[in-house]
């Protein structure tokens, strides 16, 4: 295994063998057995929060759901690891595998990110309502741990949204104004 980690803290893993996840010039590979170190952990989950595409995150998910199996795992890193199995299962619309993983994070470890995804899961099912809710809890109710837009800036624009499309148009224009 090559790793290289540089000054501006991003890191550089490769493996001879195993399979590879690539994400802007970031190589983060997985061989059986091989655990990544804590710090390395949070810089995958916040690359996949902060940048990755959906395809990136549906990519790491079985990744992740093996971190999450693995002895030893921090607190911190099992919320991680749940958290992008979560929004990955709810990119592929995998309810069962979403609800399983979100409620472990809301459970345990209150978070604006598990918060923000079950905005995001109601959006989709145009409860529009109950998304709002999810979107001001992620943003008053919790704090980031991944990425901090989505307790604030991203919370609040999607909370915005929501009462746009709830025909409730002064109170979304107070949230978009919030947002800048």
């Amino acid at each position: 295994m090559l790793l290289n980690i540089f000054a501006d803290g991003l890191c550089q893993a490769r493996f001879i063998g195993g399979t590879e996840y690539e994400r802007g010039g970031i190589v983060i590979a997985v061989e059986g057995g091989y655990i990544l170190s804590k710090r390395l952990h949070n810089i995958y989950a916040k690359e996949l929060f902060i940048s990755g595409s959906a395809d990136d995150v549906v990519g790491a998910m079985e990744v992740f759901e093996g971190f999450t199996m693995e002895e030893g795992r921090s607190q911190d890193e099992l919320r991680e690891a749940f958290l992008v199995v979560a929004r990955g299962a709810r990119l592929c619309q995998d309810t069962v595998k979403f609800l399983k993983n979100i409620t472990k994070v809301i459970g345990e470890f209150v978070c604006s990110e598990a918060y923000f995804e079950m905005g995001e899961f109601f959006l989709a099912q145009e409860d529009y309502t109950e998304a709002a809710l999810w979107f001001y809890n992620a943003c008053y109710e919790a704090q980031p741990v991944l990425d901090i837009r989505l307790g604030g800036k991203l919370a609040l624009e999607r909370l915005a949204h929501c009462y746009e499309l709830l025909g409730m148009e002064d109170v979304a224009k107070e949230y978009a104004d919030k947002a800048e």
